[in-house]
């Protein structure tokens, strides 16, 4: 075996086990916190929104591959008031009202449910 050739293959087992090792790492679970900001959508006519959190904090769970790019597009909590009426409309956001990438899950979520009260429009 000549020497050039063992050299060969060791470098290319040493990248193989950095490309595994990288993988692996990336697959890793872990948890990301964040204030996330909430937009009403879908206000139904003659209604105004009287009282609704402006803020949530959550907390995501998912491959830290995933989670290192939630911070570069933010994730915003959209309520959709279409079809509610005066009084309070209570939602327990899921995934899919933050908008996110299906392997990463919300594990805690404050205030939770989310309430916001709706009263008829002041007429001036």
């Amino acid at each position: 075996m000549s020497w050039e050739g063992a050299t060969g293959r060791w470098v290319l087992s040493v990248l193989l086990a950095a490309l595994l090792w990288v993988a692996v790492a990336a697959e890793r679970t872990e948890e990301l916190s964040l204030s996330v900001p909430v937009e009403l959508e879908h206000l139904p006519p003659g209604l105004a929104v009287v009282a609704a959190p402006a803020r949530v904090s959550v907390t995501l769970s998912g491959p830290r591959i995933l989670l290192a790019r939630v911070p570069l597009s933010p994730p915003v909590c959209r309520l959709d008031l279409s079809g509610a009426g005066e009084g309070t409309v209570t939602f327990r956001p899921v995934e899919t009202a933050l908008g996110l990438d299906r392997e990463i899950r919300v594990s805690r979520l404050h205030p939770s449910p989310l309430s916001v009260t709706l009263g008829r429009e002041a007429h001036r």
